[in-house]
């Protein structure tokens, strides 16, 4: 097989992993939002910002597409971040983060990465880890009774036995349904709801990551410092890699 072969196969590897983990993003965002009880514009927010905070990922190898193939293992270090949300998350993650580090390690044209852009890298993920944490770190709980004409009020969290304040390492949330009488059939409270100043804060640190991706160097270094021979002697290489 040619090295234009190899590079095609190897991005066709890569595009797998990103298909998987924006699948994987957009069903599991749905879920946050048809799930979510009660509703709030904080939220509303927060599952978008745990939406892209689980998409970011497939961003990522997305961008190492465009000539920066040392993003990719960034992009799968990203990936075995977002567990951080849900267990349920482990397996997808550890796949896609797999099949980008399998295509890494098999890229036709062999590469060093400099001290400096394997710290930035795991500065990615860690990046991502806070924004996702950002979302869950502060317990808001939240009472909300449902009465029998179909309006709805608000009512104390802490009359019910749920307390506020800094949770660090818990990123669940509980519900509980109960009825109070006739006039107020049903009775929601969640433990922890997203308000919107973290949800806010959770979006700008993932457009941090997302630009940081963006502006990545382009361009691959061998073990010796020079550029690819393969890809400088043939355009065609050099077109296959950026198409």
């Amino acid at each position: 097989m040619s090295i234009h072969q190899d590079i095609i196969k190897n991005r066709r590897l890569v595009k797998a992993g990103i298909v998987l983990g924006y699948a994987g993003a957009v069903a599991l965002t749905i879920i946050r939002f048809a799930n979510t009880d009660p509703a709030t514009i904080g939220e509303s927010f927060g599952s978008l910002a745990l939406g892209l905070a689980l998409a970011t990922p497939a961003t990522l190898a997305t961008l190492s597409l465009d000539r920066r193939p040392t993003l990719l293992p960034a992009a799968a270090i990203a990936a075995v971040v977002t567990t951080v949300a849900a267990t349920v998350l482990l397996p997808f993650a550890l796949i896609t983060a797999f099949i980008w580090y399998r295509a890494w390690t098999e890229r036709p044209v062999a590469a060093t990465t400099s001290a400096t852009r394997k710290v930035a890298r795991l500065g990615l993920g860690l990046m991502l880890l806070i924004s996702m944490l950002t979302l869950f770190v502060h317990v808001d709980p939240v009472c909300i009774q449902r009465l029998a004409d179909g309006t709805e009020r608000r009512v104390e969290a802490t009359s019910r036995g749920f307390d506020s304040g800094w949770a660090f390492g818990s990123v669940g949330t509980t519900s509980s349904h109960s009825s109070i009488g006739v006039d107020v059939p049903e009775e929601v409270c969640t433990s922890d709801t997203i308000v919107l100043g973290e949800a806010l804060a959770s979006l700008a640190l993932i457009a941090i990551v997302l630009e940081m991706g963006r502006r990545w160097p382009q361009g691959l270094r061998t073990a010796d410092g020079a550029a690819p021979a393969d890809a400088a002697q043939d355009p065609g290489l050099l077109s296959a890699e950026t198409t």
